[in-house]
């Protein structure tokens, strides 16, 4: 096996087929880390941290990247991932988003998904964690490694991917009954036309993102026509004031669900 070092500079942007890779040179095991809504406008950023067996077999075999994947097809490899691999998911709401930003609010998801799954399975040091994209969630980790097209690369990513797109899809299309009229369960909180035109029809609810500007000006027109509706509170008063540290306010929002089941 490889130094921590080694592996980070051999895998960022090649080979194509990382877990091959990887299981040539003698590892079993590796955690896949993927995130799925940073763009839209409204619902939360949701992370998936994946312990995933290098070799696989079916029903295992096909999972890839969610965005090449049709919706159907998605829901049934989900649940393959769901029973046979240890997962961990983890929901940034959006008033956590307009806090701390999306990159960082993507990257405390990912911290925390890895936490959870380490502490879930007690891993050992020595088991590589891979992380789709450019930004690693914690530099200091000397197992974690970026993979530039990573949910291309390797299953374990595209597994996390997987989970992370299902899950939030559904968790759209509940907020699309408590919030009609947005069409939440058609674009799942991206910016379309569609959902642009009721977001200045009626103006945006808790589960739009602050720091977005289509969100705030929608929200600044809200105000100024004196009609309370759905939108949400300032942000000075949608956390507590005893709260002393953002990870204070952070903690009690994070919605995490994982899942205990073993490759």
């Amino acid at each position: 096996m490889l130094g921590e070092a080694t592996l980070r500079a051999a895998l960022r942007y090649e080979p194509d087929d990382v877990d091959g890779w990887l299981m040539q040179r003698g590892y079993v095991r590796v955690v896949g880390v993927d995130e799925v809504g940073r763009g839209p406008l409204a619902g939360p950023v949701v992370v998936a941290a994946v312990l995933w067996p290098v070799e696989v077999h079916a029903p295992l075999v096909g999972v890839r990247d969610s965005k090449g994947i049709a919706e159907g097809e998605r829901r049934i490899m989900a649940g393959h991932i769901r029973s046979l691999c240890t997962h961990v998911i983890v929901s940034v709401e959006a008033d956590d988003i307009a806090r701390m930003n999306i990159l960082q609010a993507t990257l405390y998801g990912m911290r925390e998904a890895i936490r959870l799954l380490r502490a879930q399975e007690a891993l050992a040091s020595g088991i590589p964690v891979l992380v789709d994209g450019t930004h690693l969630p914690d530099p200091c980790d000397p197992w974690s490694v970026a993979l530039v097209r990573g949910d291309a690369r390797s299953r374990a990513v595209g597994a996390a991917s997987v989970l992370a797109k299902v899950h939030r899809d559904q968790r759209m299309a509940q907020e699309d009954a408590h919030y009609p009229g947005y069409g939440f369960g058609q674009h799942k909180g991206y910016g379309t036309a569609l959902h642009r035109a009721a977001l200045q029809r009626l103006g945006p609810t808790p589960l739009h993102r602050r720091g977005f500007r289509p969100v705030d000006e929608a929200y600044a027109q809200w105000c100024l026509e004196g009609d309370g509706g759905q939108a949400p509170l300032p942000l000075e008063a949608s956390c507590p004031k005893d709260s002393r540290s953002l990870d204070g306010c952070t903690q009690r929002r994070v919605r995490k669900h994982g899942s205990a089941r073993r490759p």
